[in-house]
């Protein structure tokens, strides 16, 4: 499972220089023709679907709010050691929690509420 890279559009909201999505495009792009070669099965999920499964919303607002709220998800949830704050790392964890819960159908042995922990 990859996140679907961004459209251009959005690209252009983070100010994103023409050397940062040409890397990212092409990142994706070998994604795609490794997991063709050896036979993978490549899933693509968008950002918006992944922050609705891990935060229960696509968005707290503003973009740094919602990678603070992916952060504490991932640490509340024991993914991520609590004196990190790499949201990258975060946001791959989102994604890999997304893959198990839709390809796995893994079933939690606790329940996480969303800003709670029980």
């Amino acid at each position: 499972v990859t996140e679907a890279p961004l459209h251009l559009g959005a690209f252009a909201r983070v100010s994103s220089s023409a050397n940062n999505v040409r890397l990212q495009l092409s990142l994706h792009g070998i994604t795609e023709a490794m997991t063709e070669r050896f036979g993978i099965a490549l899933h693509e999920c968008n950002n918006t679907t992944i922050r609705k499964h891990f935060l229960g919303v696509a968005n707290m607002g503003e973009r740094r709010e919602t990678k603070k709220a992916i952060i504490r998800r991932a640490q509340m949830l024991g993914y991520m050691p609590k004196d990190r704050d790499d949201d990258n790392q975060a946001d791959a964890i989102a994604t890999w929690d997304w893959a198990c819960a839709t390809f796995g159908q893994v079933v939690p042995s606790e329940l996480h509420l969303f800003e709670s922990r029980r």
